[in-house]
């Protein structure tokens, strides 16, 4: 077996890989002839897929490690961010990238081809929680009463749901839209954790969508406002959507 280093030295950091062959035994005074291309470099997806087309259709893009199940949602996210980017680098000027609007359109896109199912979700939680308010004053009774004996009653509470025409398995329906849109969310963040093109890429106050926004520091903690913003969206849609029907309210809370 013949084993090959190679070592690079960049900032002070050192990077090495080894490619190791089984060259097969050779007669005395006979030789082979090994031919290798190697690559060091950003995973750039057009350019490692051009690469794989002139050296004999090699899927060279395959090491963007876009992740598993996911992968073909991350892959054509990138192909639609990158084809967006020319379009949309009107902003520049203000600091505000192609990829930057790029990404807002894709999240617009994604968000307006899932609304229907949002809002029906949405609109039917709100019908249940409706419902709730009538039957809540009688599942406080029975809970309070056969609060010893559960299996009477979850029969009792099963009688109330019928009586009001409530499905319990209703409940999960607010959960459905996440679950349907979750690939979507995995092949997303997989294909901006790895997409190099966001490097040195602006919008507003980040200079580089490929590093985390850090604005200050704070004790030795940074401070990123698009974590902060993300989390500040995320707390008032929870606020906006109705309470699950027939939930206690120590898990509401």
């Amino acid at each position: 077996a013949l084993k090959l280093g190679v070592k690079v030295t960049h900032n002070q950091k050192a990077y090495e890989t080894s490619l190791r062959v089984n060259v097969p035994s050779l007669p005395a005074g006979g030789t082979k002839v090994y031919q290798y291309t190697l690559y060091t470099g950003p995973r750039e997806y057009d350019r490692l897929r051009a690469m794989g087309k002139a050296h004999g259709g090699n899927q060279f893009h395959r090491i963007m490690d876009f992740g598993g199940w996911f992968a073909w949602v991350a892959e054509a996210l990138l192909r639609v961010m990158k084809w967006f980017e020319p379009k949309l680098n009107f902003l520049s000027f203000l600091g505000i990238s192609g990829y930057a609007m790029a990404i807002i359109a894709i999240t617009f896109i994604i968000k307006l081809i899932f609304w229907p199912i949002t809002a029906r979700s949405t609109r039917a939680m709100k019908k249940m929680a409706a419902v709730n308010a009538k039957m809540m004053p009688e599942i406080k009774v029975i809970r309070e009463r056969y609060k010893d004996d559960y299996q009477k009653m979850n029969k009792k509470m099963m009688e109330i749901y019928k009586k009001y025409g409530v499905n319990p398995l209703s409940q999960m329906g607010g959960c459905l839209p996440l679950l349907i849109q979750m690939p979507i969310f995995f092949g997303f963040f997989t294909m901006l954790r790895t997409a190099i093109e966001l490097r040195g890429a602006e919008f507003l106050w980040v200079a580089d969508l490929s590093s985390p926004d850090t604005v200050a520091m704070v004790a030795g903690l940074p401070i990123n406002i698009m974590p902060l913003l993300m989390t500040g969206t995320m707390f008032l849609q929870m606020k906006l959507q109705p309470p699950s029907p027939g939930m206690d309210p120590t898990q509401q809370a």
